[in-house]
């Protein structure tokens, strides 16, 4: 065999004896100095059918790198140590192959695209960990990171991207696992991408400690899914998105995707969006997101792009549970500020008492219109929301027109509409104080506990059963307009040694019933 070369398996009659199925790029030729081109090694190697291990040091490599893997295994020495840095903006040269009868596209700038083994549909099986993929610093124009649009049942390990246009980009990615991957790039995360013939889609991918970085651009987002079912992400972080008056489309976007995020947070957030959702289920489970600065509305907003911090589009749903949110502004504070949720076309918000934010919410308020000039969450009439926190309660359902609204409003002046509510002032635990309204004007309110302090509004014009004194008032309404209710309302007299209760009602369409006493024995 003296006259085989092929510079790696035979040289003029050597053979290389493989060690536990794994070969090295140094075997190849590789040089692994950060000055020598390596692309000929790295691609023999990765091209060959033994599981490869890559060495400490830098692998420059002038093209992307083209590889077919199945039931491989990739390891360095981790992602500080081991790099793979390409210097140019070629394309790879792949062209496009026909696969379940489908044509999928691998004439990409990449520095990684892996693709099926022949005759398979998904690159599987496949174990990839310890090294980083970047392009050259400097380098305006740049390409993808790792390329891998089929691929199911393998794991990516400690790998991060660098000075990328796209970090991780799938088309059709299912029963995998990124553990600890990073990747900063203008588009950190794009899974599920939708500009092949594939439909792009994923199940069961499970993003363990992973992260995003350095998110620019009007229009991307750091993690942007699509088509993404019973996903998970655990302990996941994301910095730096978009720039202070240079923001970003947002951190999350999920269309069609069913994500559970647990523990997750975020730091230095400039952005249109902190969630776009649009016919999925997000379900974020604790976790810290700070430092969302929400004080950016696009010129035109539109329903696609609402100003709002969470946008809920076409039958979504997101579930906050016991989050810890650093929403920044208020209109106090920022008149340009974000509206805190836009919840629209069979779409439902739901945010429990465990869930915080550093300021009130302002308002929350049926409405269609797509700019917002406080920090409120508002809902169309065939949405769904649930707040409850520590200091309100606000909840509106399909199919009632009333919601049951515990929200106390102190302090400032506080105006009331159909199903809106609307204050100056924040969403606050005191209770409201009445000054000198008539009692018989309150049935349109729905359910409220006011308080009584100032004794000579206290009047039987003021439809009060007895004049002065302090009192508690409780009223409880159902039915599906302001008037035409059924209501209770309930007075407690409490600056006497002992409290005198009295009770009234109003049937549908009616007026409020006389008091009647009840004794206290």
């Amino acid at each position: 065999r003296e006259s085989e070369n092929d510079g790696f398996l035979r040289i003029n009659g050597w053979v290389l004896q493989i060690v536990n199925n794994t070969v090295t790029a140094e075997q190849a030729g590789a040089k692994c100095d950060g000055v020598t081109d390596d692309y000929n090694a790295l691609y023999k190697v990765l091209n060959s059918s033994f599981n490869v291990s890559l060495s400490k040091g830098k692998y420059v490599t002038t093209k992307t790198v083209r590889f077919k893997a199945r039931s491989k295994v990739i390891k360095g020495f981790g992602e500080l140590d081991t790099v793979i840095e390409k210097t140019t903006n070629t394309l790879s040269g792949g062209g496009n192959r026909v696969i379940n009868s489908l044509t999928m596209i691998f004439d990409v700038d990449a520095v990684f695209s892996v693709e099926p083994a022949i005759g398979d549909w998904y690159v599987q099986n496949v174990d990839f960990s310890g090294f980083s993929l970047k392009y050259k610093a400097g380098m305006t124009t740049r390409g993808i990171g790792v390329y891998i649009p089929l691929v199911n049942q393998s794991i990516f390990k400690r790998i991060s991207t660098d000075n990328c246009s796209v970090g991780i980009k799938t088309v059709d990615c299912w029963m995998v696992t990124w553990d600890r991957v990073s990747c900063k790039a203008d588009r950190p995360w794009v899974m599920g991408a939708q500009d092949t013939a594939w439909k792009g889609n994923g199940t069961s991918n499970t993003f363990l400690s992973c992260w995003a970085h350095s998110t620019v651009g009007e229009d991307n987002y750091a993690y942007d899914f699509y088509s993404m079912q019973y996903t998970v992400m655990n302990a996941c972080g994301v910095d730096y998105v978009g720039l202070d008056g240079n923001p970003a489309g947002g951190v999350f976007r999920f269309i069609n995707s069913t994500v559970t995020l647990i523990g997750c947070g975020t730091e230095k957030v400039h952005s249109y969006n902190f969630i776009h959702a649009q016919s999925s289920y997000v379900e974020i489970i604790g976790g810290s997101y700070q430092q969302l600065y929400n004080k950016y509305k696009r010129a035109s907003p539109a329903w696609r792009t609402t100003n709002a911090t969470f946008r809920l589009l076409t039958n979504a749903r997101i579930n906050l549970v016991g989050v810890e949110l650093d929403v920044f502004y208020n209109s106090s504070t920022e008149p340009n500020c974000t509206a805190m949720a836009f919840v629209d076309d069979n779409s439902m918000f739901l945010w429990d008492k465990q869930t915080t934010n550093k300021v009130p919410i302002e308002e929350v308020k049926q409405s269609s219109a797509y700019t917002y000039t406080k920090l409120g969450v508002y809902y169309n009439a065939n949405s769904q929301i649930d707040i409850k926190t520590v200091t309100s309660d606000y909840n509106y359902s399909l199919g009632s027109t009333w919601g049951r609204a515990n929200v106390i409003l102190g302090g400032s002046k506080t105006q009331y509409l159909d199903k809106n509510i609307e204050t100056t002032g924040y969403i606050q635990s005191c209770t409201k104080v009445l000054g000198n309204e008539n009692l018989n004007s309150l049935r349109n309110l729905g359910d409220f506990t006011f308080s009584q302090s100032t004794p000579q509004y206290a009047t039987t014009a003021n439809n009060y059963p007895e004049v002065g004194g302090a009192w508690i008032l409780e009223q409880i309404c159902f039915g599906n307009t302001q008037v035409n209710n059924y209501c209770m309302q309930r007075l407690t007299r409490v600056d006497t040694n002992i409290p005198v209760l009295y009770i009234r009602t109003a049937v549908w369409g009616g007026a409020f019933n006389t008091w009647n006493k009840v004794t206290i024995v």
